[in-house]
């Protein structure tokens, strides 16, 4: 039965990705499903920071959508790249903040994998962000979050979302390049 809902989780995923290559607001829906569902995945496995980073996506399905659709700022906002001084102003305090979860988890819980699994969930709540701003190089730190989480679900016999993971960072790739061609258009403007 788990396996089930894994490949329905993952099949929504695959949705998400490829509505949001086009910018089409559809994506936030099938991410809502997927999160809906992987929360209690996660939970049922002990990835603990992992269940709370999808409660997490909830949210940020509901507000993506409200940005991409609702919000006029966001909707005519053209695809933007941060300089190296905004990654380093977010990057470092997430650092941080991801080390001391790791660290309280690790003491204080029966959670399992706590810094790998604190990382991929504090760079990926940053990574959502900068996906709903239309930041480029949201991608790039998908692909690194990707790599990191398929080796954290094959240890815990998440066979489907670690293949999942593998596709992810394929349509990070495409989707990094088709923001990249968007990001090209609306400069030539």
């Amino acid at each position: 039965m788990l396996g089930m809902y894994e490949v329905i989780a993952a099949l929504f995923c695959m949705a998400y990705l490829y509505f949001t290559a086009t910018l089409h607001p559809a994506g936030w829906f099938c991410a809502f499903m997927s999160t809906a569902i992987y929360t209690w995945l996660f939970f049922d496995v002990n990835l603990w920071m992992e269940s709370l980073l999808n409660i997490f996506y909830l949210v940020m399905a509901l507000y993506g959508f409200y940005c991409w659709v609702l919000n006029q700022k966001t909707v005519d906002k053209p695809v933007q790249s941060w300089t190296m001084s905004q990654h380093l102003k977010v990057g470092v305090p997430t650092v941080l903040v991801a080390l001391m979860i790791g660290f309280i988890l690790n003491y204080f819980s029966l959670s399992s994998m706590t810094y790998l699994d604190s990382f991929t969930t504090c760079f990926a709540i940053v990574a959502t962000f900068m996906l709903i701003n239309k930041v480029i190089d949201n991608w790039i730190y998908w692909i690194v979050i990707d790599s990191l989480s398929i080796y954290m679900y094959l240890e815990k016999g998440l066979l489907v979302t670690s293949f999942l993971y593998c596709i992810y960072i394929v349509f990070a790739l495409y989707n990094y390049f088709s923001w990249l061609k968007l990001q090209k258009v609306s400069y030539a403007y």
